[in-house]
């Protein structure tokens, strides 16, 4: 999760970055055809371009103005799904160090359903990115080697301090120009060709030797003045941000341009301050640049690198700053006005993000006559009162929604712009590796709609092996579900073209937030459309509704499958009637491993993510109440950190009114199978029960052969 993280961010600020250097490079263009902007103007431009890119990398809070429109704000959710099958929570880990606790009800799709859809990536998309991330690695690592060589080669000059009375007092008048409160000890080398400017620390100007013997006294000045103005612009210093951005972002062409035309206009902005401070005309400045160049050519040119500042680096750019200098060095006031002004909007555009977002939306009254179902079908286009981007138009640099969450183990969530509705994009599901459950999912809040009848309608086409259909939850907080279908009676299946679907349920007075989406199980591929939420009537009136309150009602009045022997009808890898999941945990059927008949349940730490794994069963209280209950089964183990039996009985409210998962007991290291068992007491106001096995930390546990029976009626 790290390396994604880090690669998204690293994405973020490519094309933040890219974007930033089109504006600049794109307004250099056009004002250069127009007007003349001062190079000091524009090497702060390539400048702010520069910390762009690093900047990018962190995330930067956004300073929201609400502007736009009001829609439903859309939350995340960490379970969008929800039916009566419940699994433990992280809380209920078994360490002997820590005493029990009542686990809170994570409701999952069905009973096939191995994890929830907020798991990890599938481990293909784990490889890529660890291949992507190594990649990059070994390309910064090779630039930040160069960049070491580069700045030890600058400390490595062999130079001593020049003595020559003309050049010297020269020198002297340059710095009181200059007025620099330090000014660079001024030396002489023979390893150098023109003047170099070396050290972060202790700066030193390098002349050549060659240079000193044969250059006029008004050449050499004009060269110092040069490198005086890198000193005064603190150009050492400044010149580690596009090299440690070039280094960062060694794959992205624009940072390599990026760092050319730092150069090019730093150049320029230093020839500008020299002939500032020199006072001389620059014909005379350009003249004394020139001839130097020309002494200097037949020997090797000093790069620009960490480290150093060459006056010449190349005859292409001497020519451009030569040809820079046939307008005016200085900018006239409104033109440095200008580029001031739009340096300003650049830094706050670039530094200060501004993002328009909706206003807060308002109470949204329900329709005085809410239109029957069967009237009221929604037509390509149309947009929905409430939830965000329900025609799936808008789409993501990633290819998504907007707007959209979901995910699942074995599916591609994507935006699909060939398979629309109304010509435009859908939403698209599609299985890959079997494909166990998968979502699309968004939540929003409860503003106009409490103590009314909404109705989810969308369009679905399919092309399905499972089943498929449209969900809706009403939440409660704490993890209470007040209202749920998500179509388990009408399930879609096959393959359909573009067919309405609803789902109609009551939002009640203590609602806090609504989730909704489509899901598909098992193989193939599953698109929706144009959905819309609308109000259908107050709570308790209008149409019939699909789906109401979490009882015990569907559940079944008796655990079933306890020996593994029957296969999942959406996963042939998994037990019918079972659920369960856990982060970086693996839940199969393992045919290979059983204590009798032809398989159990196996559960094995796959990934370091997460805590523990379990596989759940649930079902009605209605035959055990009043009465003390066992549950019993063999176990086997390979290497378990910690692991056992676990066994819960809910009361109304979902509220525990017993628990026990072996934790003082637990289950550890490698063992052969065996034959463990839990009782507890059934209350008369007991309403469900649930019960498993689970893997705490690393290793791997097999279950096999569970049995539940009353041990006392009384």
């Amino acid at each position: 999760m790290m390396t994604e993280a880090f690669l998204s961010s690293l994405y973020r600020a490519s094309w933040q970055g890219g974007i930033a250097f089109a504006i600049v490079g794109l307004v250099a263009i056009l004002l250069s055809r127009i007007t003349t902007v001062p190079a000091r103007i524009q090497h702060w431009w390539w400048r702010l371009v520069s910390l762009k890119f690093l900047i990018a990398l962190v995330v930067i809070p956004t300073i929201a103005i609400p502007v736009l429109p009001p829609i439903l704000e859309v939350t995340p959710s960490a379970n969008p799904m929800a039916q009566q099958t419940s699994v433990l929570t992280e809380s209920n880990t078994i360490p002997s160090a820590v005493p029990a606790t009542t686990p809170t009800r994570i409701p999952t799709l069905d009973a096939a359903t191995t994890e929830s859809i907020d798991t990890e990536p599938v481990d293909g998309r784990n490889a890529q990115a660890s291949w992507l991330m190594a990649i990059w690695c070994i390309g910064l690592l090779t630039s930040l080697v160069w960049l070491v060589i580069q700045w030890r080669q600058s400390r490595r000059i062999a130079m001593q301090p020049l003595d020559s009375g003309s050049i010297t007092d020269n020198y002297r008048g340059l710095v009181q120009q200059f007025k620099l409160p330090r000014a660079p000890e001024l030396m002489v080398s023979d390893e150098v060709s023109g003047p170099v400017l070396v050290g972060f620390v202790n700066p030193r100007i390098v002349l050549s030797r060659h240079l000193v013997a044969h250059a006029s006294d008004d050449e050499v000045r004009c060269v110092l003045a040069h490198e005086l103005a890198h000193a005064s612009r603190g150009d050492l210093v400044w010149n580690i941000v596009p090299a440690i951005a070039q280094a960062i972002f060694w794959f992205h062409p624009m940072a390599w341009w990026l760092h050319r035309q730092w150069r090019i206009t730093g150049e320029m902005a230093c020839d500008e301050l020299a002939v500032r401070r020199m006072g001389r005309p620059v014909p005379e400045y350009a003249r004394g640049l020139l001839s130097v160049a020309v002494l200097v050519a037949s020997m090797r040119p000093m790069p620009h690198q960490v480290g150093q500042v060459a006056a010449f680096r190349s005859s292409e750019s001497l020519k451009r700053r030569l040809m820079a200098m046939k307008t005016n060095p200085f900018g006239s006031k409104r033109q440095v006005t200008l580029g001031l002004l739009l340096t300003t909007v650049a830094a706050v555009g670039f530094f200060c993000p501004v993002a328009l977002t909706q206003r807060t939306a308002n109470a949204q009254p329900a329709p005085k006559d809410p239109k029957p179902l069967a009237d009221a079908e929604q037509k390509p286009g149309e947009v929905s009162e409430f939830g965000a981007n329900m025609n799936f138009e808008d789409v993501s640099d990633r290819g998504l929604p907007t707007g959209w969450g979901g995910g699942g183990k074995g599916y591609d969530l994507s935006a699909d712009k060939q398979n629309g509705r109304g010509g435009g994009a859908s939403a698209h599901l599609a299985s890959k590796d079997g494909g166990v459950f998968g979502t699309f999912t968004q939540c929003m809040s409860v503003d106009g709609l409490v103590g009314k009848r909404i109705e989810l309608s969308g369009h679905i086409k399919s092309d399905v092996q499972g089943t498929g259909g449209l969900w809706m939850r009403v939440d409660g907080g704490k993890d209470k579900v007040l209202a749920f279908d998500n179509m388990g009676d009408r399930r879609i299946q096959g393959k359909t073209d573009w067919t309405p679907h609803s789902v109609v349920l009551d939002v009640p007075n203590t609602a806090t937030g609504i989730c909704f989406g489509f899901l598909m199980t098992g193989k193939g591929d599953l698109w929706g459309d144009d959905f819309l939420i609308r109000v259908v009537g107050e709570a308790g009136k209008g149409p019939k509704l699909t789906g109401g309150p979490l009882t015990n009602a569907g559940l079944p009045t008796q655990p079933s499958n306890l020996d593994f022997e029957k296969i999942s009808r959406n996963n042939p890898d998994f037990a019918d009637q079972w659920g369960g999941g856990g982060m970086g945990y693996e839940l199969v059927r393992d045919k290979d491993d059983k204590h009798s008949g032809e398989a159990s349940g196996r559960i094995a730490r796959v990934k370091p993510s997460g805590n523990f794994g379990t596989f759940t069963q649930m079902f009605q209280s209605d035959d055990y109440r009043g009465k003390r209950i066992r549950l019993s089964g063999f176990l086997k183990t390979k290497d378990a950190k910690s692991s056992g039996l676990w066994m819960r009985i809910d009361g109304p409210g979902d509220q525990p009114l017993g628990f026990d998962n072996m934790q003082d007991r637990g289950v550890k290291g490698t063992t052969d199978w065996t034959t463990y068992e839990i009782e507890l007491d059934v209350p008369a106001e007991a309403t469900n029960i649930a019960i498993g096995f689970l893997l705490i930390g690393d290793g791997t546990i097999w279950g096999d052969d569970l049995k539940l029976e009353v041990v006392d009626a009384s």
